[in-house]
């Protein structure tokens, strides 16, 4: 699994960018096999404003299912990674889920014949 992450406008230490990979490679750690690359992009949207304006964005690429694309804005950059890839990782479970569901529903009988003699042997 690739992660890769992208900073405008905003400093981002190695010591966080660490910690974000640290975070991804935990948090993706069940389905790690379906995920090939997580994209992580910040960035202050209102500059020296303040406010909510850091914004982070989380992209999350694999196979069998349409990529996770989630948009979080926080205080702080910290705060809207780990509410993001919260959100990232929920997604990503249940596009999961219905794909194992529809799965289930499509099995045919033969398939389910196959099984059995599978399982006889």
């Amino acid at each position: 699994m690739k992660c890769l992450i992208h900073s405008n406008n905003i400093d981002v230490s190695t010591q966080f960018r660490s910690q974000i990979k640290d975070k991804i490679n935990r948090t993706f750690e069940r389905v790690r096999e379906k995920v090939h690359t997580v994209v992580v992009s910040s960035q202050d949207i209102n500059g020296q404003k303040g406010g909510v304006d850091k914004q982070c964005k989380i992209m999350v690429v694999g196979d069998g299912y349409a990529d996770v694309y989630v948009v979080e804005s926080q205080p702080t950059a910290a705060a809207a990674f780990n509410h993001g890839i919260a959100r990232a990782h929920r997604t990503l479970i249940n596009r999961i889920k219905k794909l194992v569901v529809q799965f289930r529903k499509n099995r045919t009988s033969s398939d389910l014949a196959r099984l059995d003699l599978l399982a006889d042997n």
